[in-house]
């Protein structure tokens, strides 16, 4: 939740936004003329257009006529990309700073462009888990943290659902400034014509004893952690993939044929059984 989220929470749930499934409280959400909510924060990372109401000021806009927007602006649909896990922005009107789609192992870096007398410019960034490869934390200038330093042991076996704290809030420390005016996440892609993206928290002098900092930096400290996450489950993955060497496999061809040995001294195999058997382990 964002920092004027927190301010103005009442806590009552009306419904589930119908393209991300996130639970929405009143001031969170849009009801479309079907009855259905959307997000806000969907509204703004879709470029959707609601302006379309009654005189009682009533949505006229259906799902069918937001599904349609959201194809003819060039996004994803909910079935090619649905965030299971999101870092909502500052407020909810404003599009998310991540958003993982687990299910399908993709992650999205949305963002929007203020445009003076028109109407802002969406943009998604969605790329496959695979495409990252590192990200750092840089705070006005200096590199806080790197993503492969801090992704070991210490992360276990934990999952997107319980991500929040595994960056601990011990980061802020290494600057000592008062104030900070730029807070962003540089995210290194396998992509040799995009190789760089980067997450814009700040841009614009905050104190850091503000609870505006507060928020930008828990929301840096949970995109840190999804992102180490991806990283883990990247470099698991990996090595899974490299294959067993020559000697490795040599090795384990002379145990099975002892093994299959000590079942015919046993009596248990016959000699052409075993013959058979060594045969097809050699490759021969």
């Amino acid at each position: 939740m964002g920092f004027f989220g927190m301010l103005f929470d009442n806590g009552e749930i009306v419904g589930k936004c119908f393209l991300c499934d996130s639970p929405l409280r009143k001031f969170e959400a849009e009801q479309l003329a079907d009855s259905n909510y959307i997000c806000k924060t969907c509204v703004a990372e879709k470029g959707i257009d609601l302006i379309n109401k009654d005189s009682a000021g009533k949505h006229l806009n259906t799902t069918e006529n937001v599904l349609e927007q959201i194809k003819k602006n060039g996004f994803a649909m909910p079935d090619q990309f649905k965030p299971s896990k999101r870092v909502p922005g500052n407020d909810c009107t404003s599009c998310a700073y991540l958003e993982i789609d687990e299910p399908r192992r993709l992650f999205n870096l949305p963002y929007v462009v203020s445009r003076f007398l028109a109407k802002n410019k969406a943009f998604e960034r969605i790329h496959p888990f695979e495409d990252l490869v590192d990200f750092q934390l840089i705070d006005d200038g200096t590199e806080i943290i790197d993503g492969n330093s801090i992704v070991g042991a210490a992360l276990g076996a934990l999952t997107f659902g319980g991500a929040g704290g595994i960056i601990g809030s011990g980061l802020r420390d290494k600057k000592v400034t008062k104030e900070c005016n730029k807070l962003e996440i540089k995210v290194v892609l396998n992509d040799i014509s995009n190789p760089v993206e980067y997450i814009n928290l700040i841009d614009f002098p905050v104190e850091r004893s503000e609870p505006l900092f507060d928020s930008m930096y828990a929301n840096a400290q949970e995109c840190l952690s999804l992102l180490a996450i991806i990283l883990k489950q990247n470099q698991e993955q990996a090595k899974k993939q490299i294959p067993t060497s020559t000697a490795d496999n040599t090795d384990a061809i002379v145990e099975q044929i002892r093994k299959y040995k000590s079942l015919l001294d046993d009596g248990i195999i016959t000699q052409d059984e075993f013959n058979a058997k060594k045969k097809q382990l050699l490759g021969l």
